[in-house]
């Protein structure tokens, strides 16, 4: 099933009308050849002077906060952003700010409680954001890195799988920056239990949030993806049945004001790229 033209067209008047700047930037980038500068204007607005970057979706609207700051840095990923770029350089220097070395954890928000350190509240985020310590290595001490590394290693080879999801993609974008064998090694502990982190009844789609099959590979080329692919289709057909009437992309938990209205910009746009890789959009081909 794909997505029309007409629905496509919506999508877009929908973000560009009542998305926010960082969202459209994005869209014009990959849908019309718009700039990376762009992208990387509206960025700066969401970096706070510590470096961390807030109403990012995770993490909450009410200020900078480790987990919200991944989401900038996924985004320095993909665009091959420097380690001179001083949005990278701050915030590296964020993340080396935030860390509990108490606890050896980063919490998802400032002040948050830290509870028992069970995977899933130790990978979210603090896995992936060691990730980005490895690609931005240059701007971190090598012991810290090291040490943090250890730490990740030691709590994926601790956890009983299934690991919470969220946490297991976490531990999958810290794999890309590791040797041969550990990334291996995060691999299989994910793949053991991540049948168990899906919902299997589509039903349930329409009413409950659930963790969408995509995510664990977003790219037909993903090594997750043929395990996952009857899955992934079935997907990306909901999410061109259920696209609304305004032209936005169906939020399928209970969430309200600014928040919703963020969100409602990022899923549109994450939506439309991830049937625009999967050739799922009328007339722009696989």
């Amino acid at each position: 099933m794909q997505l029309t033209q007409d629905a496509f067209g919506q999508a877009r008047e929908f973000l560009m009308s009542k998305g926010r700047p960082l969202e459209q930037a994005l869209f014009r980038h990959f849908f019309e050849s718009g700039p990376v500068e762009d992208i990387l204007d509206a960025l700066a607005k969401h970096q706070a002077d510590n470096g961390g970057f807030f109403e990012m979706g995770e993490g909450g609207i009410d200020g900078p906060t480790p987990i919200g700051s991944t989401i900038a840095f996924q985004h320095f990923r993909e665009f091959g952003i420097t380690n001179q770029s001083p949005l990278v350089k701050n915030g590296i220097r964020y993340f080396l700010d935030t860390y509990d070395h108490t606890h050896h954890i980063w919490p998802r928000r400032p002040g948050m409680p830290v509870a028992d350190i069970e995977p899933e509240k130790w990978a979210n985020p603090g896995a992936e954001i060691i990730a980005y310590l490895w690609l931005y290595r240059e701007l971190v001490p090598p012991d810290f890195l090291a040490n943090a590394t250890e730490r990740a290693i030691t709590i994926l080879r601790e956890a009983t799988p299934p690991i919470h999801e969220f946490a297991d993609m976490c531990f999958l974008r810290l794999a890309d920056f590791l040797e041969p064998t550990l990334r291996q090694e995060i691999m299989e502990k994910v793949t053991a239990g991540i049948w168990e982190n899906l919902q299997l009844d589509h039903e349930k789609w329409q009413t409950n949030y659930f963790v969408k099959p995509y995510w664990y590979a977003m790219t037909p080329q993903a090594p997750l993806y043929p395990m996952l692919a009857d899955e992934i289709d079935a997907c990306l057909d909901f999410e061109v049945e259920t696209q609304e009437p305004e032209g936005y992309f169906k939020l399928t938990w209970s969430i309200s004001g600014r928040a919703r209205e963020i969100w409602k910009s990022i899923w549109t746009l994450e939506v439309l790229r991830v049937l625009d890789t999967f050739g799922r959009i009328e007339g722009r081909g696989a």
